[in-house]
């Protein structure tokens, strides 16, 4: 005996036309799933623009400045750049036009990284407590910088490039 002709034995008298209009339904929301998947495609998302806190953290990076030098030239406090960084606020139209115009405008800057610093060092004939005394932090965070346990700040940064500038004049009037 075949399926069908089982299941016509057990079932009720009658209830043929609602398993039939289930098996429609059914039928036709398989059909509509499936005009779904092979419609058209859904709209690329937009790129990641101001709104995006990453690509505020990133600019901010790239064109080596702080926190409170972006606000300053968003005209906005402090707070309100780390809650952009963050996710917390989402940046307005105004500041983002802002935004974008700093991106055009600033160079890219090339971030400190330990293995520069230490090649400074080195080039000045410098220990690390007298290196770290030229740029203004503790000589243990300078042994953390070229360790690679700690990252070079953006202050910090500047301050070993302005070092760097320094050693360079002296080599060049030398």
């Amino acid at each position: 005996m075949s399926l069908h002709c089982w299941e016509d034995a057990i079932r009720p008298a009658g209830c043929g036309d609602a398993i039939a209009a289930r098996d429609a339904a059914m039928a036709e929301q398989r059909a509509a799933i499936q005009a779904l998947r092979e419609g058209p495609a859904l709209p690329a998302p937009p790129p990641p623009i101001v709104s995006d806190g990453a690509w505020v953290t990133e600019l901010r990076e790239r064109i080596g400045i702080t926190q409170r030098e972006l606000a300053a030239l968003c005209g906005v406090r402090p707070r309100s750049v780390l809650d952009w960084e963050r996710g917390y606020k989402r940046v307005s139209d105004e500041h983002a036009e802002t935004l974008m115009q700093i991106d055009r405008d600033y160079p890219t800057v090339e971030p400190m990284t330990a293995g520069r610093a230490i090649a400074i060092r080195e080039a000045a004939g410098m220990t690390i407590s007298e290196f770290a005394r030229a740029i203004g932090v503790d000589k243990s965070t300078v042994a953390y910088y070229e360790s690679g346990r700690f990252r070079v700040g953006l202050k910090t940064g500047r301050a070993i490039g302005a070092f760097e500038q320094l050693v360079q004049d002296r080599e060049a009037t030398a």
